[in-house]
């Protein structure tokens, strides 16, 4: 009999904490939950399986308290956070997560995945990472 195949739960993170990034970004958010919805959680396993036990460990600390805030201007309906996290791809750890509260009330993670630190300098030279 074949394997059953994997099982990505949806997720509930803990609070955004809004107030550090709208004093940032200059945004509106209002409070709420992050969640990671079972596609989601399917898409960070699948498309980076490396990284994948490390990202998902390290989520809820980096919802809480991350070290960095950024934007990238091909997907201006998101931000996301990130803070140091040695993975088997990168030294960062990154979240990108939707502007826009879902139906149910929560902020949607669309991905998450590690960055190598060139990366991550590239990002903060260019203004598009941080500190938060």
């Amino acid at each position: 009999m074949a394997a059953a195949p994997p099982h990505y739960p949806g997720l509930t993170l803990g609070p955004l904490p809004v107030g550090r990034i709208n004093a940032r970004l200059g945004t509106n958010l209002v409070p709420g939950s992050v969640t990671v919805s079972k596609a989601a959680h399917a898409h960070i396993a699948i498309d980076h399986p490396l990284e994948y036990a490390d990202i998902m460990a390290a989520l809820p600390g980096l919802i809480a308290n991350p070290a960095f805030i950024g934007q990238d201007p091909k997907h201006p309906h998101a931000f996301y956070l990130l803070d140091a996290l040695q993975t088997a791809v990168g030294s960062f750890a990154m979240v990108a997560i939707g502007f826009s509260l879902s139906p149910g009330g929560t902020y949607q993670v669309k991905s998450a995945y590690g960055l190598k630190a060139y990366q991550f300098t590239s990002r903060v030279k260019a203004g598009r990472v941080v500190a938060l």
